[in-house]
C-alpha cells in the first residue's frame, strides 16, 4: 500500500488536463501525462493529507438541511439526494480513520438508526450532537426513527476508498473538453461534447474524453468503441432541460466496445424537470446497448428521469464503486438492470433508488432476444422502496446463473423477488450472505416482504427452479410468499441458514389477502387459511435447513399460524425452527391437499 500522500495522487491526475488546457482550442489533444511529471501546485493539492479529500461541489450547500456534518472545524457541504421526498448525501475519499460530527434535532420520539447494522458501535451521542467515527471506506445511511419504526429524512455519507486512477496507456490520447464548462443550462454544449467523444472514436488507438470540474449541459450524448469518458471530481454533466425533445437516454454506448464510463464525479439526469409534472416522460441516464468490454466505475449518478442504469444486449461488462442516488417514491427510477445481457459483474455499488435497485431482466427491447445469464451482483449495499434483489419481471427470455452475494439491503421495503410474468424459465439463482433490514411504509402495499416468488399469466407461463437462499439475516414485519400457477412450476427451492427476525407491523395489522394481478391470475385465485406468516401455493420439492422464525417481538399477532400451503407438495415445515412461538404447531401447518391436487 502507497503512503496516504500518494494514495491520493488520483487527484492530482484528475485535475492535470485542467492545468494544460488553454481553454481557447475547440478541443484539446494532449498526451497521457504521468503523475511525476505534473505541475508542482496540481502535486501539491494532492499530496495534502487532511483526512478525507472532499470531493470538489459545484453547487452551494443544501439551504436548511436537517443535518451538519463536519469535521473539525470545516463543515462538509450537503447535497440533495433527492427532490420529491427530502434524502441528502455527502462524499469524501477517506485516506485515514476520522470522526464525523453531526448536528440535528430529534423530535421527543425519535432515535438514529444507522445502516449497515455492523457500524452501529461507531456511532456515539454525546449530549451536544453525534460522533460518527469511520475507520473503513465504504457507504453509511442515518435516518431518524420514532418508536413506532417509521424512518425518515435519510443522510447518505460515501466514503470512498481513495485508491488512485492509474490512467490510460501512454499511448492514448486525451481530449479534454474542460474548456466548455460553465457556458450555462440555456446554452447546452451538445454538439462540441458530441464533437470530443466521435473524434476519440475515430482515433487510432480510443482515448480519453475528460471532463474537468464544472458543470456541463447536453441534450443526449453517444459513446462509441475504443472510449474512456472520465468524469473528474467537481464534473457534472447535466441533462439539458431547455429540449423540447429528447433522446431515449442521456449517455448512450452504442455498440462500444473497449469503452467506459469513469472518475469521481456526477452524471445528473435532472430528472424533476424532465419527468414533467404527469410523470410520463421516461429518459435513461446511462444505457449500455449491444456493446462488448464495457465498464462504470466511482462514477454518481443521480436524478434519473427513468431508469438510472440499462444494460441491454450487452457481453462482459463490469461496474464497480458506482453510486446511483433516485427520487424517492418515484415509480421505474431503478437503479441498475442487467437485461438480455451476459457475463455481467456488478460489485461495491451503493443505490438508493425509488423503485428496484438491482433488477435482471429480459425486455427483449432494441432487437434483444438473448437470456440474460451470469450475472454477478455483490459487495453492495442497497436501499429501496420497492424490491431490493429482484430478477423479473419481464421474463421474455431465459434467466439463468445468477449469483447476488454478500449484500446489505437497509431502510427497505422489500427483500428478494423473483417475479415471472411473461413465460420462459429462472434457473440456478444465488442469494447469498445476504443482509435484509426491511420496514414497512405507507402506500406500499407489498412492504415488509423478504422473499416473493411468483409465477403469472401476461405474455406466457414458465417455470421458476434450483434456487437456493442461503446465510440470509432477515429482520422484517411481514410475510413471505412462493406462489406458483398452473402449467408452470416453483420447484427445487432451498432455504438454509435463515435467521429470521419477524417485527412488528404497525401499518397492516391485519394481513392483505393474496390479490389478482400480484400473485396469480383471478381465475385461478386461493384465498387463504388464516393469517400465515409463509405462503406457499402451487409449490413443490422445498427445503428448509436451519431456517428459524424468531417470534419474541411479535408476541400478540397479527399471525396465528405458521403457514398455509394448497396444491404444494414435498414442504417439510416441521423442520423449521422457532423462537418464542406464540402458538401450537398441530396439523394446521400442512393442511390436507385439495381435491384432485394429489402427486402424479
Amino acid at each position: 500500500m502507497a503512503p496516504a500522500g500518494n494514495r491520493i495522487v488520483a487527484l492530482g491526475l484528475l485535475y492535470t488536463l485542467l492545468s494544460l488546457a488553454n481553454g481557447t482550442a475547440p478541443l484539446r489533444r494532449v498526451a497521457a501525462e504521468q503523475p511525476e511529471s505534473l505541475p508542482d501546485r496540481v502535486l501539491e493539492l494532492a499530496g495534502r493529507d487532511l483526512g478525507p479529500a472532499r470531493l470538489p461541489t459545484v453547487h452551494d450547500p443544501v439551504p436548511d438541511a436537517p443535518y451538519t456534518v463536519s469535521l473539525g472545524p470545516e463543515i462538509l457541504p450537503l447535497e440533495p439526494a433527492g427532490t420529491l421526498v427530502p434524502a441528502y448525501y455527502v462524499r469524501f475519499h477517506l485516506q485515514q480513520p476520522l470522526t464525523l460530527n453531526l448536528q440535528l434535532e430529534l423530535d421527543p420520539d425519535e432515535t438514529i438508526n444507522l445502516q449497515p447494522a455492523r457500524y452501529r458501535d461507531d456511532l456515539q451521542n454525546h449530549g451536544g450532537g453525534w460522533e460518527l467515527a469511520i475507520r473503513e471506506p465504504g457507504p453509511r445511511v442515518l435516518m431518524r426513527e420514532t418508536r413506532t419504526g417509521t424512518r425518515h429524512t435519510p443522510l447518505i455519507i460515501l466514503a470512498e476508498s481513495g485508491e488512485p486512477w492509474q490512467g490510460p496507456p501512454a499511448d492514448r490520447e486525451w481530449f479534454d473538453v474542460s474548456h466548455l464548462a460553465g457556458s450555462g443550462a440555456d446554452n447546452p454544449q451538445t454538439d462540441e461534447l458530441q464533437a470530443a467523444l466521435d473524434a476519440c472514436a475515430q482515433s487510432e488507438q480510443g482515448g480519453v474524453v475528460f471532463f474537468g470540474p464544472g458543470v456541463y449541459h447536453a441534450r443526449g450524448l453517444v459513446v462509441g468503441s475504443n472510449t474512456l469518458v472520465y468524469l473528474a471530481p467537481g464534473a457534472v454533466v447535466a441533462a439539458s432541460t431547455g429540449e423540447a425533445s429528447f433522446p431515449r437516454e442521456f449517455l448512450l454506448f452504442d455498440e462500444a466496445e473497449n469503452s467506459g464510463l469513469a472518475g469521481y464525479g456526477v452524471l445528473d439526469g435532472n430528472g424533476h424537470l424532465l419527468r414533467g409534472s404527469d410523470g410520463e416522460r421516461s429518459i435513461t441516464l446511462v444505457r449500455f446497448l449491444n456493446s462488448r468490454n464495457v465498464r462504470a466505475e466511482n462514477v454518481l449518478l443521480r436524478n434519473a428521469a427513468g431508469w438510472t442504469f440499462h444494460i441491454i444486449g450487452c457481453q462482459d461488462v463490469l461496474v464497480d464503486n458506482v453510486r446511483v442516488t433516485g427520487d424517492w417514491g418515484v415509480p421505474n427510477t431503478d437503479g441498475i438492470n442487467p437485461d438480455n445481457s451476459q457475463n455481467v459483474r456488478i460489485q461495491n455499488a451503493f443505490i438508493y433508488a425509488g423503485d428496484d435497485p438491482a433488477c435482471v431482466k429480459t425486455t427483449n427491447r432494441y432487437g434483444n432476444d438473448q437470456p440474460s445469464r451470469n450475472i454477478e451482483i455483490r459487495d453492495s449495499t442497497l436501499m429501496t422502496l420497492k424490491t431490493a434483489l429482484k430478477v423479473g419481471t419481464e421474463s421474455r427470455q431465459d434467466i439463468r446463473d445468477v449469483r447476488f452475494e454478500n449484500i446489505d439491503v437497509i431502510h427497505s421495503s422489500r427483500g428478494i423477488g423473483l417475479w415471472m410474468r411473461d413465460g420462459h424459465t429462472f434457473a440456478n439463482i444465488l442469494f447469498r450472505n445476504i443482509r435484509l433490514d426491511l420496514l414497512e411504509f405507507e402506500g406500499e402495499r407489498m412492504s415488509g416482504e423478504p422473499f416473493r416468488f411468483c409465477i403469472q399469466d401476461r405474455a406466457g407461463v414458465g417455470t421458476i427452479r434450483d434456487i437456493r437462499v442461503e446465510d440470509v439475516q432477515v429482520s422484517a414485519p411481514y410475510r413471505a410468499q412462493f406462489t406458483g400457477r398452473p402449467g408452470g412450476e416453483l420447484t427445487h427451492v432451498v432455504l438454509r441458514n435463515i435467521d429470521w427476525q419477524i417485527r412488528p407491523a404497525h401499518l397492516k395489522q391485519e394481513p392483505l389477502p393474496l390479490t389478482a394481478g400480484w400473485v396469480v391470475d383471478p381465475a385461478n385465485e386461493r384465498p387463504l387459511s388464516g393469517n400465515p406468516l409463509i405462503v406457499v401455493h402451487r409449490a413443490r420439492h422445498f427445503t428448509f435447513d436451519n431456517v428459524t422464525l424468531d417470534w419474541r417481538d411479535v408476541p400478540d399477532g397479527p399471525w396465528d399460524r405458521v403457514a398455509d400451503l394448497q396444491d404444494s407438495h414435498h414442504i417439510p415445515l416441521d423442520t423449521l425452527q422457532h423462537r418464542h412461538k406464540p402458538f401450537p404447531s398441530p396439523n394446521e401447518d400442512a393442511p390436507p391437499p385439495r381435491a384432485g391436487s394429489e402427486e402424479p
